[in-house]
C-alpha cells in the first residue's frame, strides 16, 4: 500500500482546504503517454471515483485508481512546496519504501 509522509499530507491538506474540498483528496490515475508509453497523472479532486482506493494519513486523503494502486505498491509519496514567481507550486517523488530498492535515487536499505 501506497505510504503518505508527513509532509505530503500537509501538502495535501493544504490544497484540498484551499480548493473548499472538504471531502477531496489527490487523485492518481494512470495516462497514455505518446508512443505508447504510460505514466500518472495527479489531479485535485472533489471526491474519490467510486472504484478508487483511498489512502489516507491525518486527514489527508490520495485516491489511487485501482490499476495505480498496484503499480504503487510498496511506495512512498513525497511531498514539498516549492514556490514560483507566484509563491505557488507542489513537487511530488514516489520513491520505494524502506528495504526496497533505489527509485531514481531515493531509497534503498
Amino acid at each position: 500500500m501506497l505510504i503518505l509522509t508527513a509532509d505530503a499530507a500537509e501538502v495535501i491538506r493544504d490544497l484540498t482546504a484551499q480548493a473548499s474540498y472538504a471531502q477531496g483528496g489527490l487523485r492518481i490515475s494512470a495516462r497514455d503517454l505518446e508512443g505508447g508509453g504510460k505514466g500518472l497523472e495527479i489531479h485535485l479532486v472533489e471526491a474519490p471515483a467510486e472504484t478508487d482506493v483511498v489512502v489516507s494519513r491525518a486527514e489527508a486523503r490520495v485516491f489511487l485508481e485501482p490499476v495505480v494502486a498496484l503499480a504503487l505498491d510498496r511506495k512512498v509519496l513525497h511531498a514539498q512546496a516549492d514556490e514560483d514567481e507566484d509563491g505557488n507550486g507542489v513537487s511530488f517523488l514516489i520513491a520505494e519504501q524502506a528495504g526496497g530498492p533505489p527509485v531514481n535515487g531515493v531509497g534503498g536499505p
